[in-house]
């Protein structure tokens, strides 16, 4: 036989009667089958076989009767299907019998189970065809669903009940089945809500009533509101006010919109058009600005003094502009960790603007942030040169009187950027960090760094025709500088800066890498008068790999006529040289050029050690010492000691060496220093007799040196080119000298 209908299960209805109900599909045996009973409270029976039940027709064709041992009561349905072990019973076996019904039952019960498998799936939720994008629950209920998280959540009764009811317990409302809805608010404004002829209307409120006075002190409207507070402070000689009043003292960006809730809000979040947008922010000119730019730029064109509360983080996706005379400062923030107000700057922008329309303004307690995604520094400059924290270009009419104050710039092409001529300017504990370059200041008088640091990247002051400026407790620390990517070359650059005074400086872990035979210092001033008291640094480095005069790297260079005073410097303030790193080169800890000079008063310095340089020297060139430590060699200048009681040696000692000269050639011994006077030279052959030895003077006027000679030797002769001096002996032989100046 086949099973020849799909039909594996069956329902009924009781009647309070009936006990015995067919099914209409085969089975092996009775148990088979499984009889469940659903009643009216919805709960489900699995009935019992041979206790609740029996079963006829068993093992058939034709199907047969579930006889109940009681009758099903009215309402009650009774559900009866087939369920089968899945399972292989069939067992044939070589040489066999081979009968056809065999096959047959194994055959039907593989039909079955796939019925059985179709029949359980049909009580699945499913969608009615593959291209549905809903699931028909076909009329039945869906339980024991898990209340909503996500707004797309399905919701039950129970969740969908409470909900309305905590809601509706939250509001006003009548025992009546029906009320009409309120009038439009534009009828409702001003006026109290009562009821007539069963609907809700809106009754002007009387003059003079309380809730005539609550209405005006709700209102917003010019005039009414705060406008009708009066607040009068707590002393002698204060006078009446309104809140109204009092509130303009106060301006906050959060007044205009900013929100600084760590989120970018731009524009189009609440105006549809850029027309829309202008009615509010006429200055705005898209929709993609952010919320925090217009607030922030809304409150400073007030020209009132503009409070940047603290908190998350304000984001800014364009330049504000300090066209006005503002003060904007912000607010320590313990929110994110950070000195001020943090600001989060988006583009290749400048944070603020200082241009010529204005005559002064004061930037205070910010943290201004350009995220560079874990680089040390900006090194692109078509995507970072923007990037400018602080930005003053206005030219000759530029302001004066800025004063930026405990502001962090983070992640910047530059931190402050002053292309300007302003003049009596402060800048104070401004830091600037992870940035390519620190301050940028070109033109000015009586400008003023205190208490300023600069943490990275490749110059930290690039300083051009300054008059009175200063630097005070400033420092440097992990710079990166070198000859091909610093601007001067240096980490702090002066150029035509006359009357310019630094007082305690400190540079640590700065490398200073002479990469492209470039000459390349720390300090360099150009065409400048500078006095530095107070400098020390630690961890420093110099660098090259270039030999000759491509060699050059130094820690202090002087050139075109600069003139620099030092008092109380040393190189490190552990006592640990500056270190070199290279194969050739000359380092130096200070070097000058032929128009310059640098004077040292009671400091320390020492040569830089380390590597295989050329030559490794304290100073090169018009280098002059008084009252100072030493340690290594000074190519140049003068040393000038003092006695115990403070008193000047009336002569000088400048330098020794030796030489090997070859015999009748004129074999150049030193070069004087560039500094006129007097000096005593004497020069003998070594290891040999007062017969041996010659002496005289070389009188130096600035421009020639002219020899007297003192004592005159068998063997050897001087002479003098310029600043050259020179010996010329009989036989090739090793001479030593030595030169004292003497006035």
């Amino acid at each position: 036989m086949t099973v020849s209908t799909e039909v594996d299960h069956n329902e009924y209805t009781g009647n309070g009667v009936t006990t015995s109900f067919p099914y209409t599909f085969r089975v092996f045996k009775e148990s088979d089958l499984v009889v469940q009973v659903f009643d009216l409270d919805e709960n489900i029976a699995v009935l019992a076989l041979d206790t609740d039940y029996t079963v006829t027709g068993a093992g058939g064709y034709n199907g047969g009767n579930v006889i109940l041992s009681k009758a099903l009561a009215n309402g009650y349905q009774i559900s009866i299907s087939r369920e089968l072990p899945v399972t292989q019973e069939t067992d044939l076996r070589n040489q066999g019998k081979f009968f056809a019904e065999v096959h047959e039952d194994a055959f039907d019960k593989l039909t079955m189970l796939i019925q059985q498998v179709r029949s359980w799936f049909s009580l699945a939720l499913r969608k009615p065809s593959f291209v549905a994008n809903y699931y028909n629950a076909l009329n039945n209920y869906i339980r024991n669903l898990k209340d909503p998280v996500n707004p797309q959540d399905a919701s039950t009764k129970n969740y969908v009940d409470s909900t309305v009811l905590s809601n509706i317990d939250h509001t006003i409302r009548v025992p009546d089945s029906y009320i009409d809805p309120l009038p439009p608010l534009a009828q409702l404004e001003g006026s109290i809500i009562g009821i007539a002829n069963g609907k809700p209307v809106p009754f002007p409120v009387p003059s003079g009533t309380a809730a005539d006075v609550f209405n005006q002190l709700a209102s917003g409207e010019d005039g009414k509101g705060d406008a009708l507070i009066s607040v009068k402070q707590p002393f002698i000689s204060s006078f009446i006010r309104t809140q109204h009043d009092k509130n303009s003292d106060f301006i906050s960006a959060k007044d205009f919109g900013a929100t600084g809730d760590g989120k970018l809000h731009q524009l189009s979040e609440v105006f549809s058009t850029l027309t829309a947008a202008q009615m509010v922010y006429p200055f705005v000119t898209s929709l993609t600005q952010s919320f925090d730019y217009a607030g922030i730029q809304a409150a400073i064109n007030t020209g009132r003094n503009v409070f940047i509360p603290g908190g998350n983080a304000y984001f800014v996706n364009d330049t504000i502009k300090m066209n006005t005379s503002a003060t904007v400062y912000g607010e320590c923030n313990n929110i994110i960790n950070r000195s001020g107000t943090f600001i989060s700057v988006i583009g290749n922008k400048a944070c603020f603007h200082y241009g010529e329309s204005f005559a002064s303004g004061n930037i205070e307690n910010l943290y201004i942030f350009y995220d560079q995604n874990g680089i040390d520094y900006p090194t692109d400059a078509a995507t970072n040169d923007g990037k400018i924290g602080i930005l003053i270009n206005g030219g000759e009419t530029s302001p004066g009187l800025i004063r930026i104050k405990n502001v962090d710039i983070d992640g910047a092409w530059w931190g402050v950027y002053d292309d300007s001529g302003n003049y009596m300017s402060r800048l104070e504990h401004v830091w600037v960090r992870r940035s390519r370059g620190g301050f940028y200041k070109n033109t000015g008088t009586t400008i003023h760094y205190e208490s300023c640091y600069v943490m990275g990247g490749v110059c930290a002051w690039y300083l051009t025709n300054l008059l009175s400026g200063q630097m005070t407790n400033c420092a440097a620390d992990k710079m990166t500088v070198n000859s091909n990517a610093s601007i001067g070359q240096s980490a702090i650059y002066l150029s035509n800066c006359h009357g310019f005074l630094i007082s305690g400086f400190d540079g640590e872990a700065n490398v200073i890498n002479n990469n492209s035979a470039l000459e390349v210092a720390f300090m360099t001033f150009d065409n400048s008068t500078v006095s530095i008291v107070g400098a020390v640094g630690s961890g420093n480095k110099l660098k090259t790999s270039f030999g000759g005069s491509n060699g050059i790297v130094d820690f202090y260079r002087a050139i075109n006529g600069s003139r620099v005073k030092m008092l109380n410097c040393k190189d490190s303030f552990d006592g640990t040289p500056i270190a070199f790193e290279g194969m050739a080169g000359y380092p130096s800890f200070i070097h000058t050029d032929a128009t310059s000079q640098v004077d040292a008063d009671n400091c320390r310095f020492q040569a830089p050690a380390g590597g295989t340089p050329t030559i490794s020297t304290v100073s090169t060139g018009n280098v002059n010492y008084t009252n100072c430590i030493t340690s290594g060699v000074i190519a140049g200048g003068y040393v000038e000691n003092k006695n115990a009681n403070g008193l000047q040696v009336p002569t000088v000692y400048t330098d020794k060496g030796t030489k090997s000269v070859n015999a009748n050639v004129a074999s150049v011994l030193f070069t004087l220093p560039n500094s006129e006077g007097v000096y005593d030279v004497n020069v003998w052959v070594s290891g040999g007799g007062a017969n041996y030895a010659i002496s005289f003077l070389v009188i130096y006027d600035g421009t020639t040196a002219m020899i007297q000679t003192l004592k005159t030797a068998a063997f050897l002769t001087a002479s003098a080119s310029e600043r050259d001096i020179s010996i010329t002996s009989s036989g090739t032989t090793t001479v030593t000298w030595s030169y004292l100046k003497k006035s």
